[in-house]
């Protein structure tokens, strides 16, 4: 039997045990991936094979040439595009907010578990996430763009709600509503859809191991793939699909994985870029084994876990959840 490489992040009060005695925690604000040019309150982010590390609470965030991945609440992932600035000015498991200070950062949520707050504000508004979906986010003006999902805008317009396809712009103090061409991505939402499939790998590959070890998985949360070299998403049943068509498996819904990882149903969205211009050097993120070494082990059950998404708790059968159902 293959070695479970694993580590179970995310839930709970994101510690988690390693062989060895060794305690790593994992909150909202780890820097998961980088490419190119990135610091946090002025010094230079380095990311180490297997070493996140997390950006702390009213930390800032700037990318110059590059751009990062942050990993949020469990299923929620930020993605800050080129010359860009943000803060952090909460970060915990069940609630998440950043300020988006310059340039433009995106938001993928896999799965939004109840009672969970995800907000971005800029220039004195703020908007919240209101369901799974995919959201990219502008400054200068505080600009929101809604590929899938449900947002809603706070400040001047209380209560009102904006979903797939449209956009939302403040503009001397209120917010101005229209649309936009959700076909016509530009390089944030490429990276993006890339970023998501390699994590929609690493998931497979995961939540494989898991299944052929009959390890307990309870809870969603964050999982470590050695052969990857990444954490990855794993839903606590069923199977989950992004808003990008890639899926996210449970260990008891792996057994009816099949290539490819993109879903059937959503091959009409755009693809990711694979052109040269648009890639920056990878900061040091090759596969490698989880610091301390050994096998990691199963986190402890958490004495109250987050509420599994309705459209996938208790799903044994591959009906898709999440961001981009079916």
């Amino acid at each position: 039997m293959r070695r479970l490489s694993l580590l179970i992040a995310g839930i709970a009060l994101g510690v988690v045990a390693i062989e060895g005695q060794q305690i790593l925690s994992l909150r909202p604000g780890t820097v998961h991936y980088m490419e190119g040019e990135a610091t946090v309150d002025g010094r230079a982010l380095e990311i180490h094979s297997g070493r996140f590390p997390t950006v702390p609470v009213g930390g800032l965030v700037a990318t110059g040439r590059g751009r990062l991945e942050l990993l949020l609440t469990p299923g929620a992932i930020a993605r800050l595009g080129e010359f860009s600035q943000l803060r952090l000015p909460l970060a915990e498991l069940s609630a998440v907010r950043l300020d988006l200070l310059q340039g433009r950062v995106s938001l993928e949520v896999l799965e939004l578990p109840k009672g969970t707050r995800l907000t971005v504000s800029s220039g004195g508004s703020e908007i919240s996430v209101r369901k799974a979906g995919f959201y990219q986010f502008t400054a200068e003006p505080f600009t929101l763009k809604v590929y899938e999902g449900q947002a809603e805008l706070l400040a001047s317009s209380p209560g009102m709600k904006i979903g797939r396809g449209r956009m939302a712009q403040w503009v001397d103090g209120d917010w101005v509503i229209g649309k936009f061409n959700r076909k016509e991505p530009d390089r944030l939402y490429q990276w993006s859809a890339a970023r998501s499939e390699a994590l929609a790998r690493a998931n497979l590959q995961a939540a494989r191991m898991l299944y052929e070890n009959r390890s307990p998985w309870r809870y969603p949360g964050w999982c470590w793939d050695a052969s990857h070299g990444y954490l990855t998403y794993i839903p606590r049943s069923g199977l989950l699909v992004s808003p990008f068509g890639f899926m996210f498996y449970s260990p008891r819904s792996v057994m009816y994985a099949d290539a490819p990882v993109r879903s059937s149903s959503t091959r009409d969205w755009p693809s990711a870029s694979g052109r040269a211009e648009d890639r920056y050097a990878v900061v040091d993120h090759r596969p490698a084994p989880y610091p301390g070494g050994g096998v990691p082990s199963v986190a402890a059950e958490p004495a109250a876990g987050p509420a599994p998404s309705p459209r996938s708790a208790g799903t044994e059968s591959p009906r898709a959840g999440g961001g981009r159902g079916r």
